[in-house]
């Protein structure tokens, strides 16, 4: 009779701290490639759209966004429509994060559902320096940077309230003192480090 196997435990992945080298290895590395493209388009079409009083506006942009990021909202006319209804541009001029989370909160059937990678995206794209993006490749690495006390201890839902997540991001960039950096090439490295770390392939 042959004996069962104990199986191994899985072992972590631990990162790097996100030090000045980090952040500047992966800004380079996401300005090359289709990334260059993707956000070539982006801008030049929120560019060319800034505002969200028109509903036509606001689908182009959202499914643009959706599309290129893979956001996997199935109903974006609903989800454009939910935008166009909350007049979001005086928010986004006085640079109110609360836009993000009246964008995130829609109602899906019966339900209340949070799209908070989607609105930090979208607002994102409107001011760049002011909404840091969310994604499930950003959450997996600022919980292991908790894990491994890289940073100060925060709740994990904290990471899908937009100002809280702000808040975590920015302190990261005040602790290790990267405000030579741009908030998108934040977002590159934490995005892309992350992706490199947990993607399934690994």
């Amino acid at each position: 009779m042959s004996k069962r196997r104990t199986p191994r435990p899985k072992q972590r992945v631990e990162p790097k701290p996100p030090t000045k080298a980090l952040v500047d290895g992966w800004s380079k590395d996401n300005n090359r490639g289709s990334y260059v493209d993707t956000d070539k388009a982006l801008r030049q079409l929120f560019d060319t759209f800034p505002k969200n009083e028109r509903l036509e506006d606001v689908l182009l942009k959202a499914t643009a966004v959706n599309s290129l990021y893979h956001t996997r909202i199935h109903d974006i006319v609903s989800m454009a429509k939910h935008i166009h209804l909350q007049k979001i541009d005086r928010g986004l001029d006085a640079e109110s994060i609360e836009v993000v989370d009246k964008i995130a909160l829609v109602n899906v059937g019966t339900k209340m559902v949070n799209r908070f990678s989607f609105a930090t995206k979208y607002c994102n794209w409107h001011k760049p320096e002011v909404y840091p993006i969310y994604d499930s490749y950003v959450q997996k690495l600022l919980m292991a940077y908790r894990r491994c006390g890289y940073i100060p201890y925060f709740a994990e839902e904290d990471l899908r309230r937009a100002k809280s997540f702000k808040g975590i991001i920015f302190a990261l960039r005040d602790q290790y003192k990267l405000g030579d950096f741009t908030l998108k090439q934040i977002d590159n490295c934490l995005w892309g480090y992350g992706k490199d770390l947990y993607a399934k392939k690994r």
